[in-house]
């Protein structure tokens, strides 16, 4: 998983990345206002380290916080006038991540949808905003999407781990499956079992592919979900 922003990183960014007084006011953006923001980030992991997503619960009304500092749209994202690498080393695009991943596990798909997309207007190629954002799309019954939202880290996942870009994958699939693209879907499949060859959850939904191709009726199924991070034990999400 990707590595979370350590304190010396988070240094180096203020440093290299906060704004300066030249710069346009991008919501009231400045250096104090990025070290809080990135203190509030830390202490979010924490919470989630300690005690999983119910340690997130407490850590919502922070996280909301800090990604109203961040740009809404790509309107927003050039007034700000940072560049693309600043913005991924900056605390929002992952404080979006992990309040929109707390909102999913919290069965708040609409509202984990809202805190997504805002990350990904300053990641858009990150592997793990693009699954969780499409884990929200298919919880709201939006396959098409699902598919969409997550194109662009499909296409480019960049630094992605193996693990990442098995789970972008298996979301992907997952909403062609929905979308009764079982060719595509399939294919989807087989390429994360490259990144992540024994994945149970992979493995069946091409079971559950081939009892569709044999007539059998659709059921319920939740191998998204259950392919996250779910307890202490794990990296936060995003990381």
């Amino acid at each position: 998983m990707r590595s979370f922003l350590l304190a010396a990183a988070l240094a180096a960014g203020l440093a290299a990345a906060a704004p300066s007084a030249a710069e346009p006011v991008c919501h009231a953006r400045d250096r104090d206002q990025w070290g809080r923001d990135a203190a509030a980030l830390i202490a979010a992991q924490d919470a989630f380290q300690a005690n999983g997503y119910d340690g997130l619960r407490g850590e919502m009304a922070s996280l909301e916080e800090v990604i109203s500092h961040a740009p809404a749209d790509a309107d927003e994202l050039r007034a700000c006038g940072l560049t693309a690498e600043q913005w991924a080393e900056s605390p929002y695009p992952m404080a979006a991540m992990m309040l929109g991943a707390a909102r999913v596990e919290f069965g708040r798909g609409a509202e984990a949808e809202e805190a997504l997309r805002r990350g990904l207007v300053m990641d858009p190629a990150n592997a793990t905003l693009a699954a969780e954002a499409g884990t929200a799309m298919l919880m709201q019954n939006q396959a098409a999407e699902a598919v969409a939202i997550t194109d662009a880290a499909a296409v480019n996942p960049g630094s992605a781990s193996n693990f990442e870009r098995a789970r972008l994958l298996r979301v992907r699939a997952s909403a062609m499956i929905d979308l009764e693209r079982l060719d595509d879907a399939e294919r989807t499949l087989r390429e994360s079992l490259r990144y992540e060859p024994n994945s149970e959850i992979a493995l069946q939904e091409l079971e559950y592919i081939a009892e569709l191709r044999a007539g059998g009726e659709r059921r319920p199924r939740g191998p998204v979900v259950q392919s996250r991070p779910t307890d202490s034990n794990t990296p936060a999400p995003g990381t």
